[in-house]
């Protein structure tokens, strides 16, 4: 698949191309691939596009369901994340928590408590980041979310980093590194290793 393979414009143009055919009454056919065309525009940095269908997503969410809408508004604040408005972002995230609470989407939930804690980072409130990271590996061990556990081990320990803890730095990049190693997941194994290596 194109999208998988980084081909990106292919990858705009077949879900633009599938989008122009399935009709306006299809909400959640037409969510599904606007979350990957939107997730594109992420990577591409086209804020404008990816504002554009995030505003989509939002408003077909909100005839679909509470998962739908906690999705749309999760990928809103990341968007904010990118550029560095960071209250908004968190405002947002926090709204995702509850709705994906609400729904019992644990998945979502994980997602939303860690880019929390990404954002708390970000301003150096590094108490409140390590209690909704925390919070994340809970949930994390309770639905086996092994990818997003190794994660979210990884930036516990720059938390902690930022702290000048080194042994429990060391103790979670460690964690991360035999996660990311069981599941095969080469990109957190890699970015673990940088990470280790500057300790």
């Amino acid at each position: 698949l194109a999208w998988l393979r980084y081909a990106n414009d292919e990858a705009i143009d077949y879900f633009s191309q599938a989008l122009s055919l399935i009709p306006e009454e299809e909400m959640q056919k037409r969510f599904e691939i606007l979350k990957k065309r939107e997730e594109i525009y992420h990577r591409q940095g086209a804020r404008e596009l990816q504002q554009k269908d995030l505003d989509t997503m939002r408003e077909l969410s909100e005839s679909i369901d509470i998962q739908s809408q906690a999705y749309a508004i999760l990928r809103q604040a990341k968007f904010h994340e990118s550029i560095s408005e960071y209250e908004i972002a968190s405002e947002e995230a926090q709204k995702a928590i509850a709705l994906a609470r609400e729904a019992k989407d644990q998945h979502s939930e994980i997602l939303g408590y860690h880019l929390l804690g990404l954002l708390q980072c970000r301003v150096f409130d590094f108490d409140n980041s390590l209690i909704n990271f925390n919070k994340a590996l809970q949930l994390c061990g309770e639905i086996g979310d092994r990818q997003q556990e190794g994660n979210v081990f990884n930036n516990i320990g720059f938390v902690y980093d930022e702290l000048g803890d080194y042994e429990k730095t060391k103790n979670y990049y460690q964690q991360s590194l035999e996660i990311a190693r069981e599941i095969g997941d080469p990109l957190l194994e890699a970015r673990t290793l940088n990470n280790l290596g500057l300790i």
